[in-house]
């Protein structure tokens, strides 16, 4: 097993990489919905805040490092770490996907707008943090008998 501190710093090393990332396909998906005419800034996310770039930021860079340090934790109390943080992601993008398709018609090009975006950014964390915990996937997917 890893020391903590450098298991943390390799989870946050991926959780920074992964944001940054996400944060340039995010920012790609954002002007495509925005030239087509699916979102705009007229479709307020809050009572007064209207959809921009920077709730595209800030929803490309936080899930991605609330998930980078949900890995440590869970690192620190499994050997299991890999398979069950996929697990929670794979619930997590389920939600998203599920908000999208039962809200009113208004809402659901934003809604899956971010469903999509999360789903970038969970996919983007999963392969940085496989690729820098090294080979921790077949450790955590394998049952001893």
């Amino acid at each position: 097993m890893m020391k903590p501190n450098k298991s943390f710093k390799k989870s946050l090393l991926a959780g920074i990489i992964a944001s940054g990332f996400a944060l340039v396909i995010n920012g790609i998906m954002f002007f495509i919905f925005f030239s087509n005419g699916k979102i705009s800034n007229g479709l307020k996310v809050d009572v007064s805040v209207p959809l921009t770039m920077l709730n595209v930021v800030f929803s490309s860079i936080l899930p991605c490092l609330i998930g980078a340090l949900l890995f440590f934790t869970i690192r620190k109390i499994t050997k299991r770490d890999f398979g069950i943080f996929i697990f929670i992601s794979i619930f997590y993008v389920q939600l998203s996907f599920l908000k999208a398709f039962f809200l009113e018609s208004e809402f659901q090009y934003y809604n899956t707008f971010y469903a999509m975006m999360h789903l970038v950014d969970i996919i983007l964390l999963l392969h940085f943090i496989y690729n820098n915990e090294g080979n921790c996937l077949k450790k955590s997917l394998t049952i001893k008998k």
